[in-house]
Order: C-alpha cells, then sequence, then structure tokens
C-alpha cells in the first residue's frame, strides 16, 4: 500500500475516534469533574460534544503518535503535541486534565508496544 495512503488513513481514523469518543468524554467531564450547561452554544448536549472534543483529541493524538509513528521523530512529535496543549491550558481551570488525558494516551501506547515486542518474541 502506499505511504500517503497510511497516512491519510491513519488521519481519518484518528478524526473518527476523536469524533466517536467525544460525548462520552464529554460526558466523563460533565458526570465527575464540572457540570456543564448549555450557555450560548446551544443545548447541554452540545457543549458536553465540545468538551469532549478536546479530551479525545489529547488521548488519541498521544496514543497514535506513540503506536504508529516511526521511533525517531515520535518524541519531537509528541513534545510539539504537549507544547500545542499548554496553549489551551491557559484558558481552563482544568486544564491539567488534558495533559493527564494525553498521558494516558501515551502510556497506554507504550504499553501495546511493548506488549507487541514480547509476543513477537516468543513467537520466535
Amino acid at each position: 500500500m502506499n505511504k500517503y495512503l497510511k497516512v491519510f488513513i491513519l488521519i481519518i481514523l484518528t478524526l473518527f475516534l476523536i469524533v466517536v469518543s467525544a460525548p462520552f468524554f464529554g460526558w466523563f467531564h460533565n458526570r465527575f469533574i464540572e457540570r456543564v450547561s448549555g450557555s450560548w452554544i446551544g443545548t447541554e448536549d452540545s457543549w458536553i460534544f465540545i468538551i469532549g472534543l478536546f479530551y479525545g483529541y489529547a488521548f488519541f493524538i498521544s496514543f497514535v503518535l506513540m503506536v504508529f509513528v516511526n521511533k525517531k521523530i515520535k518524541y519531537y512529535l509528541f513534545l510539539f503535541f504537549i507544547i500545542s496543549l499548554m496553549f489551551f491550558m491557559q484558558f481552563d481551570k482544568y486544564a491539567f486534565l488534558f495533559l493527564l488525558v494525553g498521558l494516558t494516551g501515551l502510556l497506554l501506547g507504550e504499553l501495546i508496544l511493548f506488549s507487541y515486542k514480547k509476543l513477537r518474541k516468543q513467537t520466535s
């Protein structure tokens, strides 16, 4: 398969996962962290979806970077991702949670890579 086609499919898959998981992350934020109201955006459900998009972005971008990106540039891209999260952190009182969710995605990606390497060594 063409290298660019793989990257394109990975980007589309990541965006799909972010959008699909946004209601869950928003529900989690609404239930356990802070109760949200509709305010000027619309209903409470649309506000929950928008909050969930940021959490989904933090989780899936760090997860995909850890699992699928070449090891040489993986950590540089993750540092760039953390710097971009710092920009959003200025405006939110619960901003450290975005960093926590991103680190959770990072650790889950590392765990998957570690398990994959162990299983690969056992079959050889």
